[in-house]
């Protein structure tokens, strides 16, 4: 019986060494960089839920935590394994300049393709494909009606960033009024105060499509919309050892991903693939005159 006893103790202790043994193995890490505004979001959002999947994610308007999921999920779907971290920055070209450096692996955010010049650099397969995403000129409710013509909306004070290179040269072209705003939560407060008439935001998905960010209620001017001919994607230090295995898996997984139709379907849900504007006047311009784009 002693004997017994014995080999059950030596089996028990085995099992547990080989049960920690299996904890204590390391994933690859993987270093992502992502808008310093929303990581605390993003990180509580994994504490609670890890990568949760786009059907079931409760992702509200935040597409920068919409696109960190499309990530993860897109490395889940073909059992791709890594102890993600994630960096911070305030603007595309410094995280795309540390990505450059071999300070990142990767972005976890969808970077236009124009601002990716560095041939140090590659790009994962597009989310956003060419003329897909689409910007409303929001306001306040006392001042959606306000703008009648496309001529009040060219003289109107509009804020945005010098950084946002598409959305500020496309309406730099289209002769609208531009007032440059360093951080994204002061356009708002501005706005509110009245320093400010209007902010190029993507729509929501509500009645409306209202936007309600910082607590700001806003209203898209009905009828006209903004048009980017670029695609986003994922970017990747080419250089980095596991570089050629991270861009397949992930392409493999966002293939997956939007065969299945879901990259679509989350993108609807936050309103940013959006049927209702389908028919609204397209803002773009070549030489300085509106045109609509024949595709």
């Amino acid at each position: 019986m002693k004997q017994k006893i014995v080999w059950f103790v030596v089996f028990l202790c085995f099992c547990i060494t080989d049960a920690h043994a299996d904890n204590d193995t390391q994933l690859p890490v993987l270093q992502l960089g992502t808008y310093q505004d929303h990581v605390s979001t993003i990180n509580a959002f994994i504490d609670l839920h890890g990568c949760q999947s786009l059907q079931n994610a409760n992702i509200d308007e935040n597409q920068i935590l919409t696109e960190y999921l499309i990530f993860c999920n897109a490395l889940a779907r073909v059992d791709a394994h890594y102890d993600i971290r994630l960096t911070g920055y305030p603007i595309n070209e410094r995280m795309l300049d540390d990505l450059a450096s071999g300070n990142l692996d990767a972005t976890a955010v969808g970077v236009w393709s124009n601002e990716v010049t560095d041939d140090k650099l590659s790009l994962a397969a597009p989310l956003f494909r060419e003329f897909e995403f689409v910007k409303g000129l929001y306001t306040t409710s006392t001042m959606v009606d306000k703008f009648t013509t496309f001529d009040d909306i060219t003289r109107a004070l509009t804020l945005t960033n010098q950084n946002w290179h598409l959305d500020w040269e496309l309406m730099k072209c289209a002769g609208f009024t531009l007032i440059h705003v360093n951080q994204y939560e002061y356009m708002f407060s501005m706005l509110a105060r009245g320093r400010g008439e209007l902010i190029p935001l993507t729509f929501s998905n509500k009645p409306r499509m209202q936007r309600q960010p910082f607590n700001t209620p806003l209203y898209p001017l009905e009828g006209y919309k903004l048009v980017f001919p670029d695609t986003s994607h994922f970017v990747l230090r080419k250089d980095n050892a596991g570089t050629p295995e991270l861009q397949e898996q992930l392409n493999s997984g966002l293939a997956i991903l939007r065969e299945e139709g879901a990259i679509q379907s989350v993108y609807q849900r936050l309103g940013l693939l959006n049927q209702r504007v389908a028919n609204w006047q397209t803002i773009q311009c070549m030489d300085g005159a509106v045109i609509t784009p024949t595709r």
